[in-house]
């Protein structure tokens, strides 16, 4: 009866401890596949943010100079409320990019919420997509703003 009981007991301590060993075998051989896919765009998401980040300093550069132009009164109504047009594309085009890294959510706190591998994904193609946008109306307002420098200069 005693090793009976002693037996339940190992049996029970060692269901307790939850170690079924994958665990510890993915632990051992790193990230699983759908771990890795999430790691992957996660990747891309900020590859795009960390090529395009740098030129928020051309969009403070630009808002400056136009700024400036805006001082100078022999600039013409049209000039005028081209500048300001341009100014607004290039506010709103910076705001997009504070915005968008304000409300992005990190991977592993994702993880720790017990999202799903496909929840994950489906978030970070959506944030990849967001990204994506913000890069193109950062462009595009910065070439906007310099070709309106050149034309009025």
């Amino acid at each position: 009866m005693r090793l009976v009981l002693i037996s339940l007991l190992g049996l029970l301590l060692w269901q307790c401890s939850g170690n079924t060993g994958t665990d510890q075998e993915q632990t051992e051989t790193g990230p699983g596949p759908e771990q890795q896919q999430e790691e992957q765009l996660w990747e891309e998401v900020m590859a795009i943010h960390d090529d395009v980040m740098p030129e928020m300093a051309d969009i403070n550069r630009l808002t400056k100079e136009m700024d400036e132009l805006l001082q100078n009164q022999k600039l013409s109504d049209l000039n005028r409320a081209q500048v300001l047009e341009t100014m607004q594309e290039l506010d709103k085009a910076g705001e997009g990019m504070w915005t968008w890294m304000n409300e992005l959510q990190q991977l592993e706190p994702m993880r720790a919420k017990g999202k799903s591998h496909e929840e994950i994904m489906t978030y970070l193609r959506g944030e990849k997509a967001e990204i994506e946008q913000v890069r193109n109306d950062m462009r595009s307002s910065i070439e906007q703003g310099k070709a309106l420098l050149e034309q009025i200069n």
